[in-house]
């Protein structure tokens, strides 16, 4: 092969060449699709275990070949017999790493120019830390604390889009995702004489009350990576590059007077944190076969977080009252996840693709927790040491050529 064009008279008889599977791969890059399959089809070919019989025969001697000349396909001879390809030797096995030979399974990117796959996920947010928000003082147990709110699975979508260089094995990724908002309430009743707000310092409202909670939160992730396949490591891909995040939540509370003897009360928190950095990361495929492939991954990265708080203490009477508190600052975030993902093939171009990771961020302002750092006679207060872990399922579809 070696990027030589062959006539007709070329390809008719000769000795059988063995040509690995990754010469094969690194001569389709050179020789044109209509030359290889005018050589294929007259070439009598059988796939082995560590090898391509090609079949590739010269008219003349082997020593004496002669100038190469480009295929006409007028020149096409069906007298030629042609061998079937004979199934691979690990056809029913499976291979535990990547690389270009007649059983490349889903994960094996040899040969790509480009992968585009969409699908869907659902992801799960860990419940806030213990953090109690409203309490009765005289009976400890009539409290709403922040670990009641259960946020379950939020569903999104997500895209993944690859370009590859299979020159320098240095690939571009674009990965997004993007979830509609978790929510949760949580509701208590308080029967003395006073219900404590756990602000800083804290404060008290006339009881009974009421306590009625929402809290929502909406996360949505987007990266750009450069991608480097190890030639050495078969199956390892190492990645550097720049992601963000953004995580924003709210949380309402109102306390009712079941009476309607005192004005209701209302408390509001909203945050939001804007995740700017760099992370690094590595793809490992431990298990290749013909029809499906297993890989793991891991990213870990360090952040600047742009995050600010706004809340209110609303008192209802007539007319309202308002009073206002805020902060907000640029901290340090950390991230890291662990991840499996399974590609199952349905056609030459197209997987199905399946994966789970969990994933920590650590330095972030959290709805549940401004409350208790919020001074609002001072109208401040900010905190943002809060973390969440999320698990994610995701499902899609995969096109590559």
């Amino acid at each position: 092969m070696n990027g030589l064009k062959h006539t007709s008279d070329d390809c008719k008889t000769a000795p059988p060449v063995k040509i690995t599977p990754r010469e094969l791969c690194s001569a389709f890059t050179q020789v044109s699709s209509v030359q290889v399959l005018f050589c294929v089809l007259l070439g009598s070919t059988a796939f082995g275990q560590t090898g391509v019989d090609a079949g590739f025969g010269y008219s003349d001697p082997w020593s004496n070949y002669r100038s190469p000349s480009v295929v006409s396909p007028s020149t096409f001879q069906s007298s030629v017999p042609y061998t079937a390809e004979a199934p691979c030797a690990t056809a029913t096995g499976c291979e535990p790493v990547t690389g270009c030979d007649c059983c490349a399974g889903p994960c094996d990117e040899c040969g790509r120019k480009l992968a585009v796959d969409v699908g869907a996920v659902f992801l799960h947010r860990s419940r806030p830390s213990g953090q109690t928000l409203f309490f009765n003082s005289t009976a400890p147990l009539e409290q709403i604390d922040a670990s009641e709110f259960d946020f379950g699975f939020s569903s999104g979508l997500q895209i993944g889009v690859i370009a590859y260089d299979q020159e320098s094995l240095t690939d571009i990724e674009f990965r997004g995702a993007w979830t509609d908002e978790w929510s949760s309430g949580v509701t208590q009743n308080f029967t003395g004489p006073t219900v404590q707000i756990s602000a800083n310092p804290p404060l008290a409202t006339t009881g009974p009350r009421t306590g009625f909670l929402t809290y929502n939160s909406q996360f949505w992730t987007a990266e750009v990576n450069a991608r480097y396949r190890l030639r050495r490591l078969s199956g390892t891909t190492l990645l550097a590059g720049f992601r963000t995040m953004r995580l924003d939540e709210q949380l309402n509370g109102t306390l009712i007077d079941p009476a309607g003897a005192v004005p209701d009360e209302l408390i509001q928190t909203k945050t939001q944190n804007r995740l700017f950095g760099f992370q690094i990361g590595a793809d490992y495929v431990f298990r290749n076969c013909c029809n499906w492939c297993l890989k793991m991954n891991a990213r870990a990265g360090m952040y600047g977080n742009d995050g600010n708080q706004k809340g209110n203490l609303i008192s209802l009477a007539a007319p309202p009252v308002v009073f206002p508190a805020q902060g907000g600052a640029g901290d340090l975030a950390f991230h890291a996840e662990f991840g499996f993902e399974g590609k199952i093939r349905m056609s030459n171009c197209v997987n199905l693709v399946g994966g789970y990771r969990v994933m920590l961020i650590d330095g972030l302002s959290l709805a549940s927790e401004q409350l208790a750092a919020t001074n609002f006679p001072a109208q401040s207060g900010y905190d943002s040491s809060g973390s969440v872990v999320l698990q994610e399922i995701s499902i899609g579809v995969e096109v590559a050529y």
